[in-house]
């Protein structure tokens, strides 16, 4: 009879340390993908990184190519109401002041266009 109790506590025991064996390999299971999924989610953010500075450059190149616009639109302005001016005398010279608020317009959208492309570069 004892000797059926220590075979049956030695099976108990025998039977824990497999089952602790078990659990240790789940956790290990758990953890090991747990990782998998860090590398997955850091590459994922490395990625987004890499598109969202790839649309600020885009954003800088906008804002430049804008810029160029606007001060090739207010010199192309000028010259016209140069133009006016000398070609029409006084029919020119009201047409010469309606030119000069586009092109304060012009140089005002110029600005505001500069801070943006400052902003823009800045961050």
């Amino acid at each position: 009879m004892l000797e059926a109790t220590m075979s049956h506590q030695e099976e108990l025991l025998e039977f824990q340390k497999s089952e602790g064996r078990t659990q240790h390999a789940s956790v290990l299971e758990i953890i090991n993908m747990q990782n998998e999924n860090l590398k997955a989610q850091q590459a994922s953010a490395a990625a987004l990184l890499a598109s969202t500075e790839s649309l600020r450059q885009i954003q800088v190149q906008n804002a430049d190519t804008l810029k160029a616009i606007m001060e090739s639109l207010t010199n192309a302005m000028g010259n016209i109401s140069t133009a006016l001016t000398l070609g029409l005398g006084g029919v020119g010279q009201n047409l010469t002041e309606m030119n000069s608020n586009i092109i304060a317009g012009f140089q005002a959208m110029s600005s505001s266009i500069e801070a943006s492309s400052v902003t823009i570069k800045s961050t």
